[in-house]
């Protein structure tokens, strides 16, 4: 009784750390587009200054 309380509390520790690295890629993965459309974007919009 006491083991399976304990793997169920491994088994939920693990499974909350996989949830929480999923959610940190996928943060990860959104801000990186995000970052470099700004960096295209202000690019664009000081070369359009420049050619002004």
């Amino acid at each position: 009784m006491f083991r399976n309380n304990n793997l169920k509390l491994v088994h939920r520790l693990i499974c909350n750390s996989l949830l929480r690295i999923k959610s940190f890629k996928l943060l990860f993965f959104s801000i990186i587009p995000v970052k470099v459309i700004i960096n295209e974007y202000s690019t664009k919009q000081s070369k359009l200054k420049l050619n002004k």
